[in-house]
């Protein structure tokens, strides 16, 4: 039990450490824990890889530069930080959204897993995230 809680201390130490001397990318504990699939064919791709990175700091606190504001950006695969924002939207159409999709994606990825968690396609999600905030996909 106790080494539970040291784990978490020393990741949440980590996280502080690389984010408090200014923005750099996302701190390597995050993707201790984030599976990569297991063929170069079907890993899941940079942003949604990097984009679950930084929601990670995103949803814990530990936002130490600025973030996109919610609704920012072209598409949800502009910058890690649109696309921590938007998976933060998917998160609370479904609660444990990210954790179940980071299993999902343990031996592959497809883009239909948004379908199989929301029912909806991730156009469709950042149509809807789009116009939450009063902006046009």
């Amino acid at each position: 039990m106790h080494c539970c809680y040291f784990i978490s201390d020393l990741l949440a130490l980590n996280i502080l450490l690389v984010y408090g001397r200014g923005k750099l990318g996302p701190p390597p504990p995050t993707h201790v824990w984030q599976w990569y699939g297991n063929e170069a064919a079907t890993n899941p791709p940079a942003w949604l890889f990097e984009g679950i990175a930084d929601y990670v700091p995103l949803t814990s606190g530990f936002q130490i530069y600025e973030w996109a504001q919610p609704g920012a950006g072209k598409k949800w695969d502009e910058s890690t930080e649109v696309t921590a924002a938007f998976l933060t939207y998917c998160d609370s159409l479904k609660p444990g959204f990210i954790p179940t999709l980071n299993k999902m994606m343990k031996t592959n990825y497809s883009d239909d897993y948004f379908v199989q968690l929301t029912g909806k396609s991730i156009q469709q999600l950042w149509t809807d995230y789009k116009a939450k905030y009063g902006q046009k996909a």
